[in-house]
Protein backbone atom coordinates (compact mmCIF):
# COMPACT_ATOMS: atom_id res chain seq x y z
CA UNK A 1 0.00 0.00 0.00
CA UNK A 2 1.29 2.95 -0.53
CA UNK A 3 2.14 5.97 1.60
CA UNK A 4 -0.21 9.01 1.52
CA UNK A 5 3.27 11.30 0.78
CA UNK A 6 3.11 15.35 0.63
CA UNK A 7 4.99 17.71 -0.75
CA UNK A 8 5.92 21.27 1.17
CA UNK A 9 4.41 23.93 -1.48
CA UNK A 10 2.24 25.33 1.57
CA UNK A 11 4.95 25.28 4.04
CA UNK A 12 4.16 29.39 5.04
CA UNK A 13 5.86 29.89 8.43
CA UNK A 14 4.42 32.52 10.69
CA UNK A 15 6.26 34.61 13.25
CA UNK A 16 4.52 37.03 15.21
CA UNK A 17 1.85 38.55 12.60
CA UNK A 18 4.64 38.02 9.58
CA UNK A 19 3.71 35.53 7.30
CA UNK A 20 6.94 33.57 5.49
CA UNK A 21 6.55 32.26 2.31
CA UNK A 22 10.08 30.51 2.74
CA UNK A 23 11.75 28.51 0.77
CA UNK A 24 12.20 25.69 2.83
CA UNK A 25 12.03 25.40 6.74
CA UNK A 26 13.70 22.22 9.42
CA UNK A 27 12.58 21.76 12.92
CA UNK A 28 14.43 19.55 15.53
CA UNK A 29 13.04 18.57 18.63
CA UNK A 30 15.23 17.02 21.32
CA UNK A 31 15.38 16.26 25.29
CA UNK A 32 18.58 16.33 27.03
CA UNK A 33 19.31 12.53 28.47
CA UNK A 34 19.91 12.70 32.27
CA UNK A 35 22.73 10.27 33.06
CA UNK A 36 21.43 8.10 36.20
CA UNK A 37 23.62 4.80 35.91
CA UNK A 38 24.92 3.93 39.44
CA UNK A 39 27.18 0.62 40.23
CA UNK A 40 23.76 -1.07 40.65
CA UNK A 41 22.63 -0.32 37.01
CA UNK A 42 23.79 -4.17 36.24
CA UNK A 43 26.36 -2.93 33.81
CA UNK A 44 23.62 -0.54 31.73
CA UNK A 45 23.10 2.78 31.64
CA UNK A 46 20.40 4.28 32.89
CA UNK A 47 19.00 7.66 32.24
CA UNK A 48 16.04 10.03 32.87
CA UNK A 49 14.46 13.11 30.61
CA UNK A 50 15.66 16.30 31.07
CA UNK A 51 15.00 19.45 29.13
CA UNK A 52 12.97 19.48 26.03
CA UNK A 53 13.95 21.92 22.99
CA UNK A 54 12.85 22.60 19.11
CA UNK A 55 15.13 24.36 17.25
CA UNK A 56 15.46 25.25 13.38
CA UNK A 57 16.23 27.25 10.57
CA UNK A 58 14.14 28.61 7.58
CA UNK A 59 15.15 29.98 4.52
CA UNK A 60 13.49 32.89 2.84
CA UNK A 61 14.15 35.10 -1.35
CA UNK A 62 14.88 38.03 -0.05
CA UNK A 63 11.45 40.43 -0.78
CA UNK A 64 12.47 43.97 -1.28
CA UNK A 65 8.62 44.63 -0.57
CA UNK A 66 8.91 42.64 2.91
CA UNK A 67 12.55 43.13 4.68
CA UNK A 68 12.35 40.72 6.89
CA UNK A 69 14.65 42.49 9.17
CA UNK A 70 11.78 45.54 9.72
CA UNK A 71 8.04 45.56 10.19
CA UNK A 72 6.16 45.18 13.48
CA UNK A 73 8.33 41.96 14.49
CA UNK A 74 11.54 42.63 12.44
CA UNK A 75 13.30 39.07 12.37
CA UNK A 76 16.35 39.88 14.05
CA UNK A 77 18.85 38.30 17.03
CA UNK A 78 17.15 37.93 20.38
CA UNK A 79 13.77 38.56 18.93
CA UNK A 80 10.71 36.53 20.62
CA UNK A 81 7.73 35.74 18.83
CA UNK A 82 4.85 33.19 18.35
CA UNK A 83 5.95 30.91 15.54
CA UNK A 84 3.97 28.66 13.27
CA UNK A 85 5.71 25.87 11.28
CA UNK A 86 3.24 24.67 8.68
CA UNK A 87 3.23 21.36 7.16
CA UNK A 88 3.00 21.08 3.47
CA UNK A 89 -0.56 22.17 2.24
CA UNK A 90 -2.08 19.67 5.23
CA UNK A 91 -4.15 21.36 8.67
CA UNK A 92 -1.33 20.07 10.50
CA UNK A 93 1.58 22.60 11.62
CA UNK A 94 3.87 22.70 15.01
CA UNK A 95 3.47 25.50 16.78
CA UNK A 96 5.33 27.62 20.15
CA UNK A 97 7.68 30.42 20.67
CA UNK A 98 10.54 30.66 19.46
CA UNK A 99 12.98 32.87 19.87
CA UNK A 100 16.04 34.00 16.76
CA UNK A 101 19.44 33.26 17.72
CA UNK A 102 20.92 34.00 14.31
CA UNK A 103 20.39 35.42 10.86
CA UNK A 104 21.92 35.48 7.41
CA UNK A 105 22.05 36.96 3.98
CA UNK A 106 23.46 34.93 0.85
CA UNK A 107 23.86 37.08 -1.96
CA UNK A 108 24.94 34.91 -4.76
CA UNK A 109 25.77 36.26 -7.85
CA UNK A 110 23.92 33.36 -10.26
CA UNK A 111 20.82 33.01 -8.16
CA UNK A 112 18.20 34.76 -5.64
CA UNK A 113 19.74 36.61 -2.65
CA UNK A 114 18.32 34.91 0.42
CA UNK A 115 17.87 35.83 3.72
CA UNK A 116 17.93 32.84 6.63
CA UNK A 117 17.27 32.80 10.46
CA UNK A 118 18.05 30.04 13.30
CA UNK A 119 15.08 29.79 15.86
CA UNK A 120 14.95 27.83 19.18
CA UNK A 121 11.72 27.06 21.65
CA UNK A 122 11.37 29.17 24.55
CA UNK A 123 8.87 27.92 26.52
CA UNK A 124 6.09 24.99 25.09
CA UNK A 125 5.74 23.54 21.45
CA UNK A 126 3.44 21.90 20.08
CA UNK A 127 3.72 18.94 17.55
CA UNK A 128 0.80 17.90 15.27
CA UNK A 129 -1.16 14.69 16.07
Amino acid sequence: MPIAAINGQGGVVTFGSNSLCVSNWNADGDVDVLDTTTVCSGGWQENINGIKKLEGTLEIPWDTSAIPTSGVLPIVPGAVGTMTLNIGTTPKFITGTGRISKIGVKNEAKGVVTFSASFVSTGVWNYPT
